[in-house]
């Protein structure tokens, strides 16, 4: 029927005459893929003048005949050898409920090309699903590429892929290149669009296919980095795009900034994985993502001290200014010492004159400071306050510091925190230990807090209520405290009479409230709690510590010291104030354990308990009058 058409045409032509175009001519003739499983692109049973109609004799569509190839049922088109004819363009997932897939292995060559009316454009997913695999020795050639339709849409090339686009690419969906020997270059640019993903699957330890273009790759949407089979080791770098300009920044990773990656173990710290522009490859830019050492500013909360260092031996042999920031929360101290301060750790550093609690800044003006050596340590003295925070508000996080540091000849480089020392929380806290499932409940902060109700809460089910030491279990010393039934779910209760006052930095031990030894009982694992002057929750602070259970620490820090005596003598300990825990406490007293704790945010499903646990507390304390 198309062969035809076109040559009644070319024979009127040919006469001075014409016929009217129908009008799907200006964008060529659509011929329809058959098979819903597999099945090879150049078989002539494969495909029909419409949708799961009669197969036609001609077989695969041509360019010759102004034919597109239309795959939208479901189907994969497979080609492992040069394509019977050159196609007029490619179309897979046209409709929302269509797919399509085509896949091209090696020996296979696939090529779009330009008709009197078609485009030679390859649309990976239209308004549907769309998927090209171009794997071994496959080669792709279109005049475009789109992956666009539904979010499943993707392009995955692999092996030793060859993909040549004669114009551009925009790359609204996933696309997907795997190991160092893709060759995909788009002539005229590549465009990331904000609901694009640009995975990089990467299997070498020194090298990376990147995206390449002869003219501009814009970024957006989200980048991926996956580390498969390769353990990556400090200096490596892999390159991601090679363009002639590259401009933008992807939502998740920003150009100078950190970049999380998958399949490789975390990187020491003095380390970092970071997406940096360099010029070079053979467009003239190229962006990359690299395992680069760095400085490290430490942070000694308990005293307050920062310390400048350098664990992996970073090549900063020049040193000449820093600058330490706290935007948000202002903990800075501006009588710290400094490089310049006396006893100078190096000389002629002079500190900026705009010092003050948001930001220090110190510079050399002459000359430089060579900081290089592995495992060096340079003294700032106490130029911190983790208390600062305190009049920001209840539940304010007080460790925003940033940290940057410029060499003689280079730029300005981000360096890493590292926080030693008890965090302040600064709210009510649930301590855990993840080792043994003992939790307290902590006022960490500066005034006396007055509760009357709480709840905590896991998602997964980790809570045991068998074993939670509640308040209500000690009314002797917590009087009037009533609990809600308990559930895997939810541990809750309420004082429908007075509020309990826990005065400023004091613990009350909870007991064995559950399991939290694996990750995603932490993650949902939440606490809400209420002020005896309000009426509405607040979410509690919830951090893990870990190590054998030490004798005689009642609130569950780490150390037996004071601090756990007054929560005896305040009917805190397992045994409220009974001789035999005051005795643990004196024969124990002075020991610690090596505990580590982190901040935990709620999971959405762990809120979703929280609100439901909310009513039943606030169903108990609406008794009192």
């Amino acid at each position: 029927m198309t062969r035809l058409r076109l040559f009644i045409a070319a024979t009127l032509a040919a006469i001075g005459l014409s016929i009217a175009a129908a009008p799907e001519a200006t964008a060529g003739f659509d011929i329809y893929w058959l098979p819903t499983g597999s099945s090879g692109w150049n078989s002539n049973a494969n495909w029909s003048y419409t949708p799961g109609g009669a197969a036609r004799p001609e077989g695969a569509p041509g360019a010759a005949f102004e034919e597109n190839g239309v795959i939208n049922n479901g189907g994969t088109a497979t080609l492992g050898t040069a394509i019977i004819q050159d196609v007029g363009g490619v179309s897979l997932g046209q409709a929302a409920a269509d797919s399509g897939t085509l896949s091209i292995t090696s020996g296979g060559v696939f090529n779009s090309v330009v008709s009197p009316s078609t485009t030679g454009a390859a649309a990976i997913g239209v308004a549907g699903t769309g998927t090209l695999n171009v794997s071994g020795t496959g080669s792709f050639a279109a005049t475009s590429l789109s992956v666009a339709g539904q979010a499943a849409s993707q392009a995955t090339f692999s092996g030793n892929a060859a993909v040549a686009i004669s114009g551009s690419s925009t790359i609204s969906r996933n696309l997907r290149i795997t190991g160092p020997n893709v060759n995909f270059n788009s002539a005229t640019g590549v465009t990331f669009q904000g609901t694009s993903v640009l995975t990089h699957e990467i299997t070498s330890g020194s090298s990376q296919s990147p995206v390449k273009s002869a003219a501009s790759v814009a970024l957006g949407g989200n980048l991926a980095v996956q580390f498969n089979g390769v353990t990556p080791t400090a200096g490596n770098s892999w390159n991601l795009v090679d363009a002639a300009a590259i401009t933008g920044n992807f939502a998740n990773a920003t150009i100078g900034g950190q970049v999380q990656v998958t399949g490789a173990p975390a990187p020491a710290l003095g380390s970092a994985y970071r997406l940096r522009q360099t010029a070079g490859g053979a467009n003239g830019q190229l962006l990359q993502v690299a395992l680069e050492t760095m400085l490290v500013l430490r942070v000694n909360r308990d005293t307050g001290e920062l310390s400048i260092r350098n664990p992996l031996g970073a090549a900063v042999t020049q040193l000449d200014g820093y600058t330490i920031s706290s935007p948000t929360i202002g903990s800075l101290l501006t009588s710290y010492k400094g490089i310049s301060g006396a006893p100078a750790g190096n000389a002629g550093w002079e500190k900026a004159t705009g010092n003050s609690a948001n930001g220090l800044a110190e510079f050399k003006p002459t000359g430089s400071f060579n900081v290089s050596t592995a495992g060096t340590s340079v003294t700032l003295g106490t130029g911190f306050s983790k208390t600062a925070v305190a009049s920001k508000g209840l539940g304010v996080n007080g460790e925003d510091l940033q940290f940057t540091y410029h060499a003689t000849g280079g730029g300005v480089v981000s360096g890493q925190i590292e926080y030693v020392g008890t965090q302040f929380l600064n709210n009510i806290a649930l301590i855990v230990n993840t080792t043994t499932g003992i939790a307290s409940l902590k006022n960490d902060t500066l005034t006396s807090l007055s509760i009357d109700g709480y709840s905590i809460l896991s998602s997964t089910g980790a809570l045991n209520g068998a074993t939670w030491t509640s308040l209500a279990d000690r009314a002797g010393t917590y009087p009037n405290w009533q609990e809600s039934p308990t559930t895997t779910n939810a541990l809750s209760e309420t004082n429908p009479v007075a509020p309990l006052a826990i005065p400023a930095g004091q613990s009350i031990s909870l007991g064995n409230i559950g399991n939290f030894a694996t990750q995603l009982a932490k993650d949902g694992l939440s606490m809400k709690f209420i002020l005896g002057n309000e009426s509405t929750f607040r979410m509690a602070t919830v951090s893990f510590t870990s190590g054998a259970a030490l004798a005689g620490d009642y609130d569950n820090n780490g150390r037996v010291d004071g601090a756990d005596f007054l929560l005896w003598q305040r009917g805190g300990s397992p045994n409220p104030l009974s001789a035999g825990d005051l005795a643990t406490w004196k024969s124990n007293f002075g020991a610690t354990s090596a505990v580590g704790a982190a901040a935990a945010v709620p999971e959405p499903a762990a809120c979703v308990l929280a609100c439901a646990a909310s009513l039943a507390v606030v169903a108990g304390r609406r008794h009192r009058q």
